[in-house]
């Protein structure tokens, strides 16, 4: 229906976000900026030992949704970090793993097969410890073993308790002095989330909400996604995002790399041209080489007739800022795409069911 310049879509019937959404996922996006501001408090009365500063290398391990911190915080501390950072998503342990690494796993969910795996191997190596999930067996492993242990008591879906796995990164890492994290920046960084969450909230009618809008133009595409640095892990975030809340297919591409590769994979099947939807994720903090790269690349998609967007938030108090911005961004914009779709953002059966069956085969 349309008034005007105003239209109203079926976004806008609230009866929709009751009857599809279960288990009232989309509270728990919105308590994002509330997450970050209780796992900071959370975080500030647990000592990170100064041992810590003896190791060699950092490796980061976990899986799906529990990872993506880890992603990011690699990109974010890769010009401040003396040593190696590295995220790991495997079941097999890495063999330089021993009393010189730092080994942080995370699971939300405290029961990741992978995650599980690999922590047995860095504690019975040798290796500095420390867990970050939920009150489970990467838990009991931890009080096992000794480790460092951010404890999260929340509930509800990985993706949608980012907040509480991605702080504890931000926490060790700048009290480690491997992050520069200004005083102030992550209370500036959660009130631009909450004025963020005012424009973007169901209550806010399409026509004035970007998220909503954005998910009409993602709904019944291929949709692709492109970030470089730090934007790259979010363009990972977003994929999953789309996949997990919407059920829709989504992939990425990271900058230089696509370059290489996949800039050239746009001609066929021809039916492409007219399927896909490529999101360019902008930065203040890209690297000038990569900034050149990205107007590169989107002028080839608009010669090619691809339809693509760019996405740039503003305003940002720093870098995490603006990263935290982008990932709610993703969660809301998602959500509204899987109400269009006519599915459940809450529930992800597939993954359960493999799960099920992995645990049945051990």
């Amino acid at each position: 229906m349309t008034r005007g310049k105003e239209y109203v879509t079926i976004l806008d019937d609230e009866r929709l976000v009751k009857s599809l959404d279960s288990n009232s996922i989309l509270q728990n996006f919105r308590d994002f900026p509330d997450q970050i501001e209780g796992a900071w408090n959370d975080c500030s009365r647990i000592p990170i030992p100064t041992t810590f500063l003896k190791a060699r290398e950092i490796v980061l391990t976990g899986m799906g949704g529990s990872a993506i911190g880890a992603a990011l915080i690699e990109k974010l501390v890769e010009q401040t970090c003396p040593i190696p950072v590295r995220v790991h998503r495997d079941t097999t342990p890495l063999k330089s793993i021993g009393p010189d690494t730092l080994v942080i796993a995370s699971s939300y969910s405290g029961r990741t097969e992978e995650t599980l795996t690999v922590f047995e191997y860095a504690a019975r190596h040798g290796a500095k410890l420390i867990t970050i999930g939920t009150d489970a067996t990467l838990a009991s492993l931890g009080r096992k073993y000794r480790s460092t242990a951010f404890m999260i008591d929340y509930g509800g879906e990985t993706r949608a308790a980012f907040g509480y796995m991605f702080t504890p990164l931000i926490y060790i890492f700048s009290k480690l002095g491997w992050l520069a994290l200004g005083k102030e920046e992550l209370k500036e960084a959660i009130v631009l989330l909450r004025g963020l969450d005012a424009k973007l909230h169901p209550g806010i009618p399409t026509y004035q909400n970007q998220a909503k809008q954005l998910a009409e133009r993602l709904k019944d595409k291929y949709v692709v996604i492109i970030g470089s640095g730090a934007m790259g892990a979010v363009a990972r975030r977003f994929t999953q995002d789309i996949a997990e809340n919407a059920k829709q297919f989504a992939a990425f591409f990271e900058i230089p790399e696509m370059q290489h590769n996949a800039i050239s994979s746009f001609d066929f099947p021809k039916e492409t041209k007219t399927q896909l939807r490529v999101l360019l994720l902008e930065s203040k903090y890209t690297d000038p080489r990569n900034r050149v790269r990205e107007t590169m690349i989107g002028q080839i998609l608009q010669r090619k007739r691809i339809g693509y967007e760019t996405l740039f938030m503003h305003p940002s108090a720093g870098q995490i800022s603006e990263v935290l911005q982008m990932i709610y961004m993703s969660a809301m914009s998602s959500y509204y795409l899987a109400l269009l779709n006519g599915v459940d953002p809450s529930q992800v059966p597939i993954q359960s069911k493999i799960k099920e069956q992995l645990t049945q085969e051990q």
